[in-house]
């Protein structure tokens, strides 16, 4: 076997036993027990089709007609090819700007036409509280089960390709990597990775979708379901082989989000597990 080789099979037997004993722990904790009463969903397919279109129009229409006014107020007309015209610190601060909207435009419509989704258990604020810790805590599980997928992917690969397959940033994590030289838009983009992405997608995935889902297939098939979307929602062209790795890693993640939303009955459970990946994936980048 090439050293390359053995190197990854050595990583996935360690994460993998990582895995076995976490889990051996976690289920003497009783984390994979579900609430015997399950609360009916309360979510119709109507309000999470809303939801979604109000996400996609702020992103995808207004922001841009904003821009583009702009640039006709500024200019006197617009622009054949914006980027002549935008810089690359235009661009982040207009996904920034476009990240920020979309998801107050969330949150504002699961006040009005989703509260179930938030806390569908009536859970006191303590015990929101102890979900919060839970789902943070629930990271140090949930991260060996990427590591062993990763690593499974890269095994494949290499056994295919007889090569070792490329180091491919995430999109985003590419992104970040070219703005560092701008300070504010740097840190504005990673506090809204951090803090305000995981609130708009757990909203989006779990809070609404999830929930129409279960509502018509039942808890398994819609934790299934929804996180074959959520993980395809990353895919990249850019990101080329890498993909099938951050795809199933993601998948992984996202059916233990949705797990954490059923167990604990708060969407705060999960959105705490995703701000911890994101915020501990981000703080990598500066080792």
């Amino acid at each position: 076997m090439t050293p390359p080789f053995t190197e990854h099979v050595e990583i996935l037997f360690s994460a993998f036993g990582f895995v076995a004993a976490m889990t051996v722990f976690a289920w003497g904790l009783g984390f994979f027990r579900l609430p015997q009463k399950e609360a009916e969903s309360q979510v119709s397919i109507w309000s999470t089709l809303g939801v979604f279109a109000v996400y996609f129009f702020v992103q995808l229409l207004f922001v841009p007609v904003i821009v583009s006014t702009y640039l006709y107020m500024t200019q006197g007309k617009l622009p054949e090819n914006l980027g002549s015209v935008l810089t690359r610190a235009d661009v982040g601060w207009i996904s920034f700007v476009s990240i920020l909207s979309s998801t107050i435009a969330v949150l504002i419509y699961s006040v009005f036409f989703g509260r179930p989704v938030w806390n569908p258990g009536n859970n006191s604020c303590l015990q929101k509280i102890k979900a919060f810790v839970i789902g943070a805590l629930s990271w140090f599980f949930v991260y060996p089960w990427v590591v062993v997928i990763g690593q499974l992917v890269i095994i494949a690969f290499i056994v295919y390709t007889q090569e070792v397959p490329p180091n491919i940033d995430q999109a985003m994590v590419k992104h970040i990597k070219e703005i560092s030289s701008n300070l504010p838009l740097y840190w504005a983009t990673i506090m809204s990775v951090i803090f305000i992405v995981p609130i708009a997608e757990e909203l989006l995935f779990r809070g609404f979708l999830q929930n129409a889902f279960k509502k018509n297939f039942g808890l398994f098939s819609s934790i299934v379901i929804t996180s074959v979307l959520f993980a395809f929602l990353h895919y990249s062209p850019s990101q080329g082989v890498a993909n099938w790795q951050i795809v199933l890693s993601l998948f992984v993640v996202s059916c233990f989000l949705g797990y954490l939303y059923e167990r604990q009955k708060t969407l705060w459970a999960p959105i705490a597990l995703h701000i911890a990946i994101n915020g501990i994936s981000i703080a990598i980048l500066f080792l």
